[in-house]
């Protein structure tokens, strides 16, 4: 079954600095729907995590579907995605994550967004800006790691030959790694920042970690079929502490900040 995307003017926060927030329905399910001058944002009120996130010029960053669901590797083209994929396994599971029923979301206006988990042992909040959104994890499970995920196509369309990132290891250098998930491929590191590209495209995603810290973070190309990165379908899988072999590593409070740049320069003002 396909879900039809739905807006509903249900309720509109006052405009500060440019930041209007509604309420819709995309793939079935209750969305805050949050417009900033640089991006949009698709909310699950019930997952907790983001389903898009939309460019100025028109681009889904993210573009979760609910099917397949939950098919490996089919789902790299649909619930696998989304931002920020935070608990992984345990009672928990899927909350953070869009598609998932495991919160309960509210709105503070005039620009804060709060999800708890129906099991109360995890709390954050999103503050959105004109040229970002920020994330502060306020309360964990003190015996369940988290991670911080971004799983999406870059610029909207799977396209490993063309796409490109960029890390605060490397500075402005535009890398073109494409290790293959499927084949077990990762990239490691510990980074502050990344961000995320395609070929002419004006937009880039950046992702930073606003929080000290030691532990590893990971980036593959994940295609949605046996053929790996030369799948017609498929996702980026960044991890804010994920290892090699998919284990999340992060406890305790974190902040992140999400949100889309058009000059690269701009990323050290939001640092």
């Amino acid at each position: 079954m396909r879900y039809i995307t739905v807006i509903i003017l249900l309720s509109i926060s006052r405009l500060v600095s440019g930041i209007v927030v509604t309420e819709g329905v995309y793939e079935g399910v209750h969305h805050y729907v949050v417009k900033t001058k640089s991006a949009t944002y698709w909310y699950d009120s019930q997952g907790g995590g983001f389903s898009r996130m939309i460019d100025r010029e028109g681009n889904d960053w993210i573009a979760f579907r609910r099917e397949p669901w939950n098919k490996y590797p089919e789902s790299a083209s649909s619930s696998y995605r989304g931002v920020p994929n935070l608990v992984f396994q345990g009672d928990d599971n899927g909350c953070g994550h869009p598609g998932w029923d495991k919160c309960i979301t509210v709105f503070e206006p005039p620009n804060v967004l709060r999800s708890t988990s129906k099991s109360g042992k995890w709390e954050w909040t999103w503050t959105f800006y004109e040229d970002k959104a920020v994330m502060k994890v306020l309360k964990t499970d003190a015996e369940r790691k988290y991670w911080f995920l971004y799983e999406g196509p870059a610029g909207g369309t799977f396209d490993p030959g063309k796409s490109f990132w960029m890390n605060s290891s490397n500075g402005n250098m535009i890398l073109r790694d494409k290790p293959d998930h499927i084949k077990n491929q990762r990239i490691t590191g510990n980074w502050k920042w990344v961000v995320f590209g395609r070929d002419r495209l004006k937009s880039r995603l950046f992702i930073i970690h606003n929080s000290f810290d030691n532990e590893t973070d990971s980036f593959s190309c994940m295609g949605s079929s046996a053929d790996g990165i030369c799948s017609d379908e498929g996702m980026i899988v960044f991890g804010f502490g994920r290892t090699a072999d998919s284990k999340p590593l992060l406890y305790g409070n974190h902040v992140f900040s999400v949100g889309f740049i058009y000059h690269i320069r701009k990323i050290n003002k939001l640092l």
